[in-house]
């Protein structure tokens, strides 16, 4: 635990940050990567995915030119936004091969595993006998796959 003393406004900003953050997916965004906020192209991935977490859209496809941050948004961090908000709930991610798919499972549990996301989530814990980096569960009963399609050559 920290030694850091905030004062009354700065822990009533950080409670209001982590309400956002809880209920948005461009917060959450912003309170987990402070270091890279969603731009302009990133708020239409960021409403998509809300909207799949209110349950008004059922799929989206993203498509965005190279460079674009789209795995960044639609493979790590909303899948842990997902998995926070609804608990059982599971998140199927693929991509054109196993290494790729294997790399944004490790991406978003190491996320799950992080400070910022437990201050938001802290009933999202992940299952002791269940963290390989494509396929794990959480303790609610939720769980994460991750897969290729084929290796490209």
């Amino acid at each position: 635990m920290s030694n850091l003393r905030l004062s009354q406004q700065e822990a009533a900003q950080e409670l209001l940050n982590r309400r956002k953050a809880r209920r948005s997916f461009a917060d959450f965004c912003g309170y987990v990567a402070m270091e890279e906020p969603p731009a302009k192209h990133h708020m239409l991935i960021c409403d998509a995915v809300d909207q799949i977490v209110d349950g008004d859209l059922r799929r989206v496809m993203i498509m965005m030119p190279p460079g674009s941050a789209k795995s960044t948004y639609g493979s790590v961090l909303a899948p842990a936004y997902i998995l926070g908000r609804l608990g059982q709930k599971g998140v199927i991610t693929a991509s054109y091969g196993d290494t790729l798919a294997t790399r944004f499972g490790r991406k978003t549990r190491n996320l799950i595993k992080s400070p910022e996301y437990r201050a938001l989530f802290p009933n999202t814990d992940l299952a002791a006998d269940s963290q390989a980096k494509g396929e794990w569960e959480t303790t609610q009963g939720g769980f994460y796959f991750a897969t290729g399609i084929g290796e490209v050559s």
